[in-house]
């Protein structure tokens, strides 16, 4: 719900998304300052100090399963980058390791990315069938089934959105609920689910133009209509403030309630 407002003094009413991050970055230890609004709250300034970060796509923390149980995986996938489908292979091979009781899958704030991460990922929890279907202006379509062994298919999951899951995030979420029926725990999801391709024009333009949609497992679109937690739960500012985290609370409980 942030709006920056401006960056060192300078408006961003009218600046380009491009011109607003080339301002935003610079050396590592320089500082830059932004007029910051969350909602209907009064601007506030905010000083960053830059540096150079760097972020894992997938990663990997632990909550208590239920009482004689093992702990559970909690897999947060913060992008689909090129190397996130070798990183979830590597973050669950040490979490089977301590014969965890099951998964929780965190996509919230998830923008997507590459989609045959999404894919592999899936996979790993997924025997056969369709993970996603694209669908062609012409009515044609054209399906990424699931590969490999799922080493994962007999474990509980649960899977956490919210509005800012979109696209791969929502393929993922989406395959997981339909066909494992892994409960989505959380806020509506994003709704990006179409198939853009770049045009050239005369003149060195460029048209980008939408050729197909996404669609799950059981052929809902996700283009504009999203996914629908199956257990909606909010995750309000004072929640965020107080380190507090319902939503991944709710996402445990499912899991420790389905434990056998």
């Amino acid at each position: 719900g942030d709006a920056i407002l401006s960056i060192d003094g300078q408006t961003t009413q009218s600046m380009t998304l491009d011109a607003a991050v080339a301002q935003l970055r610079g050396k590592a230890g320089s500082k830059v300052s932004m007029i910051v609004q969350t909602n209907t709250d009064s601007p506030r300034t905010v000083e960053i100090t830059r540096a150079k970060i760097q972020i894992k796509s997938v990663t990997l923390s632990w909550a208590d399963g239920a009482t004689g149980k093992g702990p559970i995986a909690v897999v947060t996938i913060s992008s689909f980058s090129q190397d996130s489908g070798r990183l979830f292979t590597n973050v669950t091979q040490e979490a089977l390791a301590k014969n965890p009781s099951g998964f929780l899958i965190d996509l919230r704030n998830n923008p997507g990315g590459y989609l045959d991460q999404a894919v592999d990922i899936a996979s790993e929890f997924i025997t056969a069938g369709p993970i996603v279907t694209e669908r062609f202006g012409d009515g044609t379509e054209k399906a990424y089934p699931a590969s490999g062994s799922a080493p994962l298919r007999d474990f509980p999951v649960a899977v956490l959105i919210n509005g800012g899951s979109a696209s791969a995030a929502e393929i993922l979420a989406g395959a997981l609920g339909e066909v494992r029926s892994a409960p989505l725990v959380g806020e509506q999801s994003f709704g990006k689910g179409s198939v853009q391709e770049l045009e050239s024009l005369p003149g060195g333009a460029n048209l980008k133009l939408t050729v197909a949609h996404w669609l799950t497992p059981k052929g809902k679109t996700i283009e504009k209509n999203g996914l629908t937690p199956d257990h909606p739960v909010a995750l309000t500012k004072d929640d965020y403030e107080n380190d507090r985290d319902p939503q991944r609370d709710a996402g445990l409980k499912l899991l420790r309630d389905a434990t056998p």
